[in-house]
């Protein structure tokens, strides 16, 4: 069961920036909606669906958990040894090949949501329902931009975060990333991307250059 709240009475993290919702996520997620988004059905962002309603799960805040969509099926990094880390991530790299395994943060502006906040029965973040525009979506964490959420976090704590981080988090991105590949033989990647999302090779080669070059903006 949805709860709706109201924007004023949620306490933000005195770690961040007030006033946006932050959501933790994969690139190979991301990338995945954007592209169908761009190449296919136009629509627009969202997390998943429940009991009919389109939910996509936010926070208040931005710690290490956000990232811990590195690792797609655990909640924590922390609960596996560096060996352990790796070898799951070959497996999911391997797995959506040419997609980009990497953790992944964007930043959602709450006033054009506030009307459609709420708190689920088990309590866990802030949930925007319908679809979001991904217009208002602005990536700070990628494979293209690893540090701008810093910018978003107050100046006490930025270099403990970032350390935090590089330690356990951003070591095990992989360098090359689906618009490296791309670049390097784009009729090559081109042909495995299009069989990845299951979009016909009918589509203009124009049009699926035009919405890699986007995707990189998205991400930088």
């Amino acid at each position: 069961m949805l709860t709706k709240i109201n924007s004023d009475d949620i306490k933000w993290s005195n770690l961040v920036k007030p006033n946006f919702l932050y959501r933790g996520n994969s690139q190979t997620m991301f990338e995945i909606k954007y592209l169908n988004h761009l190449l296919k059905d136009g629509g627009d962002y969202f997390g998943c669906r429940s009991s009919g309603n389109i939910l996509t799960f936010c926070d208040n805040g931005i710690n290490i958990l956000s990232f811990s969509s590195l690792l797609p099926h655990t909640h924590s990094i922390s609960n596996y040894n560096e060996d352990e880390i790796r070898n799951m991530i070959k497996f999911e790299s391997e797995s959506f090949y040419p997609l980009t395994m990497s953790p992944l943060i964007m930043v959602i502006d709450i006033e054009k949501y506030k009307d459609r906040l709420y708190r689920s029965d088990s309590g866990w973040g802030i949930i925007i329902k319908d679809p979001i525009n991904f217009d208002d979506i602005k990536i700070i964490a990628s494979s293209k931009n690893k540090y701008e959420f810093l910018d978003y976090i107050n100046e006490k704590s930025r270099n403990g975060i970032k350390l935090i981080l590089e330690e356990d988090v951003i070591k095990y991105i992989p360098q090359e990333d689906l618009i490296d590949r791309y670049h390097k033989n784009r009729d090559l990647y081109r042909k495995l991307l299009l069989d990845k999302l299951e979009i016909s090779s009918e589509i203009s080669n124009k049009k699926v250059d035009e919405a890699i070059e986007k995707l990189e903006e998205k991400l930088s």
